[in-house]
């Protein structure tokens, strides 16, 4: 299976790899109580085309049905003219867009200063998954973690994710206490001195 960065043409199949994956995820669910999924691909599209083609670190498996988004260093941080550039999908949360902003900012606040690759969403479509493409999607930047001294960061909003994540070396720092009784918990990977385990 190939590894590779994502480029405009992967966005309407990756966005719907996206949306399956993440149909099930308990912060969405809240946010998008009906028509999920064709929501969540428009969101996805957008941010996709906004955020992270532009940071060049989006990850994908060549037939699309596993994607890794992250931030380089220094650059995990939404511009305002992202912000600005994203203000159309407002619509997609209806009246939860105020609620969903009060989430994000509430997770944004616990984000780690200092250099780390941030990986800002890992989603593998709901028929490919156990089959191992979230760690090959993760494996080019958690390489060059190991290589350059770099930590991995990430927040996760679905707890039934946490045995991967520990898998490839993420420990939770810390758990966040989200509105409506969610919960969002800040994972964190040192590099690794010698070879990733496969």
């Amino acid at each position: 299976m190939i590894v590779r960065r994502a480029v405009p043409a992967d966005v309407p199949e990756l966005a719907r790899t996206l949306a399956g994956a993440f149909d099930d995820d308990p912060l969405f669910q809240t946010l998008l109580p009906d028509d999920r999924v064709a929501r969540l691909v428009k969101f996805f599209e957008a941010s996709l085309r906004v955020i992270h083609l532009p940071l060049g670190e989006a990850w994908i498996t060549d037939d699309r049905r596993a994607a890794a988004l992250f931030a380089p260093p220094g650059r995990w941080h939404v511009s305002w003219w992202q912000q600005v550039r994203l203000l159309p999908m407002v619509p997609v949360f209806g009246r939860n867009a105020l609620l969903g902003q009060r989430m994000h900012a509430e997770i944004e606040r616990r984000h780690p200063p200092g250099d780390h690759f941030y990986l800002a969403v890992l989603g593998v479509h709901p028929e490919a998954q156990g089959q191992g493409l979230g760690g090959r999607v993760l494996r080019p930047i958690l390489e060059r973690c190991d290589h350059e001294g770099l930590d991995a960061y990430l927040e996760s909003s679905n707890p039934k994710n946490h045995g991967f994540y520990r898998r490839q070396g993420f420990e939770v720092v810390e758990t966040v206490a989200l509105p409506r009784d969610l919960q969002a918990w800040t994972m964190r990977r040192p590099p690794r001195s010698s070879a990733r385990d496969d």
